[in-house]
């Protein structure tokens, strides 16, 4: 096995034994009986109804993509949104609901592993205001296809995770440093990817994704991205002529 691949395989279970660490110190301090998940900066983790919120922003609202998601300062030029949480405790939340990495490798073989392992597999929605009501829409409803303009963007969204490296002495998580956070296969150290192979866009016009700019919210729009695991009968009924599927009144 490789050094990166050993790496790989130690990341998961080193963010999980650290999350353990963390519920005996809450234990001792007295945490509440329907205490879930510990809460961090712009991330909500549900264990019950299996979801992952993070807190984003939109950051691009036309052009092409490299990434769907960044840290603040990386890659906003060439990202739809710009999230606040660390990629490490996205990667926490991801395995408390119940999901396992699926891990890139060089040859590509991991988009083809990706749909044979239903636990690698999310779903991602994107849930902002819009005119006073709540809307709710499939990530892959804010892109274009640049490939064939005219097909839908496979909602084919994968949980790779990224990996441990070293940054001078400190051993590091490759997306808290890199800042991808949902990257398209063109970067392995992304904490989601997309599972298809549509190009590179900075390689020709017919290749990669590009900004929807009849569907994306408005350049600043505080959004939520909502991952879930994938599930096959999940569809989207939005309403007549709407942007995306209105959410009613709770």
């Amino acid at each position: 096995m490789t050094t990166i691949g050993r790496l790989r395989r130690l990341s998961a279970s080193a963010l999980l034994a650290g999350f353990l660490t963390g519920l005996c110190l809450r234990a001792e301090e007295g945490a509440p009986p329907e205490a879930q998940a510990p809460k961090t900066a712009g991330l909500e983790i549900d264990v019950k109804k299996l979801e992952v919120r993070a807190d984003a922003t939109v950051c691009l609202d036309a052009g092409i993509l490299e990434y769907l998601a960044c840290l603040p300062d990386t890659f906003e030029h060439e990202a739809l949104f710009r999230v606040r949480c660390k990629p490490s405790e996205l990667h926490l939340g991801l395995l408390l609901i119940g999901l396992k990495p699926c891990p890139i490798d060089p040859l590509g073989l991991w988009r083809r592993k990706a749909r044979d392992t239903s636990r690698s597999r999310v779903r991602i929605e994107v849930e902002y205001e819009q005119e006073g009501k709540k809307q709710r829409l499939g990530l892959s409803r804010l892109l274009v296809n640049r490939r064939q303009r005219s097909a839908a963007v496979p909602d084919a969204w994968v949980f790779t995770g990224s990996f441990f490296g070293r940054r001078g002495d400190r051993r590091v998580y490759a997306a808290d440093v890199a800042g991808g956070v949902i990257g398209l296969g063109q970067d392995d150290a992304s904490v989601l990817q997309l599972g298809e192979d549509l190009g590179n866009p900075y390689q020709g016009d017919e290749q990669g994704l590009e900004v929807d700019t009849n569907t994306v919210p408005a350049k600043g729009t505080p959004v939520q991205l909502i991952v879930t695991p994938h599930r096959p009968e999940a569809r989207e009924k939005p309403e007549p002529g709407a942007a995306g599927a209105e959410i009613p009144p709770g």
